[in-house]
């Protein structure tokens, strides 16, 4: 008779273990899976337009709400918003107002404007370019009353410059300059030292100058006389 083998502890305690179930395939399976977690929902337009009507409404409401509060500080800043809110509406429609108004009745207003304000800064600027420097004079002063102190020669060195109001009439002044220079000298003839140490004689003899030098100009005029140096001796 054959020994029958004897099943070894191992064998009597592993559990019966039931074999995996097989996955369904196909598109009906793929149909029954579960949505990935991570992918998020898109919300409907007609849901999130609902969203912000109802945000607003609410807004709206607290606002209203804001004119009856019991605290007088809520009351305050909803009277200054509702405020702002319609200065800057009606800032808007006035704006508006105004740009079609000018474009409609006078399309080239605005460019004829905007083209002088160009012109006026051209010359502006013309004006600080055009000078033109005349020189060192060497001035004999009026001797002055009494005794002369020791070591005074009654001689002032002075160095102008003019600006003009055009370019033109400063280039034309410099292609004169012996003409110009002499001009000039003619307002130096006899003067007092004191009339150069003040500042109204300094005035009156750049008044002198202007007006000799403009008579010279057929277009143009002389804008300023600097005296950039003036020592007296």
């Amino acid at each position: 008779m054959a020994d029958t083998p004897t099943p070894s502890p191992e064998t009597q305690a592993a559990p019966a273990t039931a074999a995996p179930a097989s996955v369904p395939a196909g598109p009906k399976a793929a149909a029954k899976a579960p949505a990935s977690v991570g992918v998020a929902r898109q919300v409907p337009f007609n849901v999130r337009v609902a969203r912000g009507m109802n945000a607003l409404g609410g807004a709206i409401s607290v606002l209203f709400t804001g004119l009856f509060s019991r605290d007088g500080w809520t009351r305050a800043m909803t009277l200054v918003f509702y405020g702002s809110t319609v200065g800057l509406v009606a800032t808007f429609f006035w704006g508006a107002k105004m740009l079609r108004d000018g474009q409609g009745t006078n399309p080239g207003g605005q460019a004829e404007k905007i083209g002088k304000f160009f012109e006026k800064q051209r010359e502006s600027a013309g004006r600080v370019e055009s000078q033109v420097a005349l020189g060192k004079f060497t001035v004999e002063l009026k001797p002055p009353e009494g005794r002369v102190p020791r070591g005074v020669v009654n001689l002032a060195e002075l160095e102008i410059v003019v600006a003009c109001t055009t370019r033109e009439a400063c280039e034309f002044l410099e292609a004169r300059m012996e003409l110009v220079r002499d001009q000039v000298t003619s307002v130096f003839v006899y003067l007092d030292r004191e009339e150069l140490m003040t500042f109204q004689g300094k005035r009156r003899i750049k008044a002198q100058i202007q007006r000799k030098l403009g008579s010279l100009l057929s277009s143009g005029s002389v804008s300023e006389v600097y005296i950039v140096k003036l020592l007296i001796s």
